[in-house]
């Protein structure tokens, strides 16, 4: 799990994320000191890599996050070239172009983050459900060739 933040608040909010993540067992990655989850350099290249080795992105926008470039390079990342899915978690009214209409969005007010983790999870687990039915399905037999007609 990558938790893509910016800002002081969105700090705040993205050290409950890595500690919601740690305690109930996913291994969370994620650009901030002193966390379970720290990807202890700080360079744009080796942080893209690690993002594209998660499963999932967890997007943190608070109202400074659309500011920054390196949020919004690791969002549209997640988006294309990844292909990884996006958990938007969006304070109050914050809006960003980087949301796809598809993200799953969890809304929280400033200072009432810490009731999330139990939505976060139940999204993180309901979207690992689906890659794991798509990966399980085997492909047997022979496919027909398509006509024209």
């Amino acid at each position: 799990m990558f938790v893509a933040y910016s800002g002081d608040y969105g700090e705040t909010v993205a050290r409950f994320v890595d500690e919601c993540l740690w305690q109930h067992k996913f291994r969370p990655r994620i650009a901030l000191p002193d966390t379970h989850g720290e990807i202890p350099i700080d360079d744009e290249e080796i942080i893209l890599q690690e993002e594209s080795q998660c499963k999932i992105v967890l997007a943190l926008i608070t109202e400074r996050a659309v500011e920054s470039p390196e949020f919004k390079k690791e969002v549209r990342m997640a988006h294309r070239p990844f292909r990884i899915p996006v958990i938007v978690l969006r304070q109050g009214k914050s809006r960003s172009m980087l949301i796809v209409q598809e993200d799953p969005r969890i809304k929280f007010s400033k200072g009432r983050h810490a009731s999330m983790c139990p939505e976060i999870l139940r999204w993180i687990r309901k979207i690992l459900a689906r890659s794991d039915q798509s990966e399980a399905v085997p492909l047997t037999g022979h496919l027909q060739r398509r006509t024209r007609t």
